[in-house]
């Protein structure tokens, strides 16, 4: 959860994208087979909610730099599997991973922050299938103190807020606005957002928020 730890990820993009603009310049760029650790994974942190802050920062981060496309190794098996052999039981990346793509779209907007702490990430896309909307990734490593987030320039009035929180670092478990997250025979539940309305969206330490504003009305979004 140190973020010099987490930007390595953009270090070795930065380095590919160097190669692709040298010898390929008119190819996108994939990133394949990506876990949070070789050889099947680190058991307690890529099958834990510790490992879904990399997951997500990952993601978010990759797709500021243009990378098109993430495939996650993998959907099942080892200790980076998303579901537990076992017990065929979500990990806490495959929650995370289901709001991702039901929440945001393929156009990455840029983040402008007035308040600077490393512990805190933040990304931005247009939201998925919801024209004008805006959908605002916001990561919180801190261990001790909440983060509040607020957007300027857009409409707050019916902003949806999803905050992943559990436990424990080491927990297989993750709650959805303080409702734990179970499948019922492979069906998943409603994962239902907490409409906020105009305040703002606070989360707590360590947690993860997708903050979605409809009414945004956003140019570049429309």
């Amino acid at each position: 959860l140190d973020p010099e730890d987490l930007d390595t990820a953009l270090k070795w993009a930065d380095e590919v994208i160097d190669y692709r603009d040298a010898y390929a310049p008119d190819l996108p760029v994939w990133l394949g087979e990506s876990g949070h650790a070789q050889f099947g994974g680190q058991p307690g942190a890529s099958d834990a909610f510790e490992g879904t802050f990399w997951w997500l920062d990952q993601l978010g981060a990759l797709a500021r730099r243009e990378i098109q496309v993430s495939v996650r190794q993998t959907l099942s098996g080892s200790n980076y599997g998303l579901i537990d052999d076992v017990t065929l039981e979500p990990r806490p990346d495959y929650w995370a991973s289901v709001l991702w793509r039901r929440l945001l779209g393929q156009r990455v907007l840029e983040v402008r922050r007035t308040a600077i702490d490393d512990l805190i990430r933040v990304y931005a896309h247009c939201s998925y299938q919801r024209p004008g909307a805006v959908t605002v990734l916001a990561i919180n490593l801190d261990e001790e103190s909440s983060v509040r987030i607020e957007v300027e320039s857009l409409s707050n009035a019916g902003k949806e807020l999803y905050v992943l929180t559990s436990d424990g670092l080491d927990s297989s478990d993750v709650m959805l606005n303080g409702t734990l997250l179970r499948d019922e025979d492979g069906t998943l539940p409603p994962l239902e957002p907490e409409r906020v309305g105009v305040r703002p969206a606070d989360l707590p330490p360590r947690s993860m928020g997708f903050i979605v504003y409809p009414n945004a009305d956003a140019p570049a979004c429309r």
